[in-house]
């Protein structure tokens, strides 16, 4: 498991190093292209309700309702995992953003959607990971509904990652950072919180 999160870390690394490097990269103008060789109503208005539904209001409610629903099983620990992943979730997201301020693609329809801050690491995405985390958390213990939740929460990542590309509001290396902060803010809070209430047990 360290192995993993070292890995990612490094991968976090070199993904930012690449767009400080080359922002409007061929492959990312590739991936762009390929994505959006579709032109289907359909498919924009699916991206654009993602867009909203995905926002960190709409994420924050989600959360919120997560949140509600440990606290009424009594399970603090989780409650505390959900509470400081999200937190550290969306401030380095939002950290990154403003330290690189990554241009985002051209041509973004603001009369489709609304765009904050800089291109990387993509918010919506680091956001649709979190929830997808949080959910798998939240029913891991719920056998019955366990692997259908697993399959929710991946869809969710992944169509909201392929949102994000199709309305030409972020590069495809933009999403996969957003995925990756995700997991890892996550993972350092369920193992903190873990060996603090292990540490709490001993005392």
């Amino acid at each position: 498991m360290l192995l993993i999160f070292i890995l990612l870390i490094v991968i976090l690394m070199v993904l930012t190093v690449f767009v400080m490097v080359t922002p409007h990269s061929a492959i990312d103008q590739y991936l762009l292209v390929s994505v959006q060789h579709y032109d289907v109503d359909i498919l924009k208005n699916t991206a654009v309700v993602l867009a909203h539904v995905g926002s960190l209001y709409g994420t924050s409610l989600i959360a919120g309702l997560l949140c509600a629903v440990l606290i009424y099983q009594r399970r603090r620990a989780q409650v505390l995992q959900l509470l400081v992943g999200f937190f550290l979730t969306v401030g380095m997201t939002w950290l990154l953003k403003w330290l690189i301020a990554r241009p985002r693609p051209e041509a973004v329809d603001p009369s489709a959607v609304a765009t904050y801050g800089s291109s990387f690491p993509s918010a919506h995405s680091a956001y649709a990971a979190m929830l997808a985390i949080m959910l798998v958390l939240v029913f891991r213990s719920n056998q019955t509904v366990k692997y259908w939740v697993w399959g929710v929460a991946l869809i969710w990542a992944v169509l909201m990652g392929w949102s994000r590309i199709y309305i030409n509001a972020h590069y495809a290396t933009d999403v996969l950072a957003g995925w990756i902060i995700a997991i890892l803010m996550m993972s350092f809070s369920i193992g903190l919180i873990n060996k603090f209430y292990l540490n709490q047990r001993y005392q």
